[in-house]
């Protein structure tokens, strides 16, 4: 709920996020009173629940159970310059490799002290597009640093793994970085990565904030 150019973060968000074409239905899951009501204020479905899910990606289930669908796409609510052609992007990846059942997003890390930013998940990623391995530190092999990504708030399921992924244990550096995706990778599925070229800003600290304001207002001023 913290405002980004007067208006609550979740709201830009829902915003952009409804702008993607092939949704067939767009949820709000939450556990937030305040945010059900704004949500709902605009029109929007959301899905209320207090139960004490351990990331995002077990709400997402838990809120698709009784949902009929093939696909679905979660996304974190903090990520304030989506795209729905980083959406489509994300997307095709897992409609043209029937084998996979997850894949998500990367961008380019445009300056190099990011890789030390703990805040700035990293995914490195092999030459099939599936990835190798997230982590907040640079991710290295063999002691070497390699070709490493941001990692976007961007996941999309097919709806069966998704159910599955609430009910398979936690790991052991899914628990040490608090990276839901670790769990997918430690039980031995892949997942694969598009590629996106532009890098996407999740709001996880107050200077974080304040460059989503300077953000929106100049994106703002570029379509007036």
């Amino acid at each position: 709920m913290a405002l980004i150019n007067g208006r609550p973060m979740i709201l830009h968000v829902w915003e952009r996020v409804r702008t993607y074409k092939r949704f067939e239905r767009l949820i709000v899951a939450t556990d937030d009173e305040t945010i059900r009501q704004l949500i709902i204020s605009k029109g929007g479905e959301v899905v209320l629940s207090r139960e004490p899910f351990r990331n995002g990606s077990e709400r997402c289930s838990a809120t698709v159970a009784n949902i009929d669908c093939d696909i679905c796409i979660d996304i974190q609510g903090d990520e304030i310059t989506i795209t729905p052609e980083q959406l489509e992007r994300t997307v095709k990846v897992l409609e043209n490799e029937k084998t996979l059942q997850v894949a998500t997003a990367g961008f380019p890390i445009l300056q190099s002290e990011d890789l030390d930013d703990r805040n700035l998940v990293k995914v490195a990623v092999d030459a099939h597009g599936n990835a190798i391995d997230f982590s907040r530190q640079p991710i290295t092999i063999s002691g070497q640093r390699i070709n490493n990504y941001g990692h976007a708030g961007i996941y999309v399921y097919r709806r069966d793994f998704l159910i599955n992924y609430a009910r398979l244990p936690q790991t052991p550096r899914e628990i040490a970085e608090s990276l839901e995706q670790l769990r997918i990778l430690e039980h031995g599925h892949k997942i694969g990565v598009a590629i996106i070229n532009k890098p996407l800003l999740s709001v996880n600290t107050p200077e974080d904030l304040v460059l989503a304001n300077k953000l929106l207002s100049e994106e703002r001023g570029e379509i007036e």
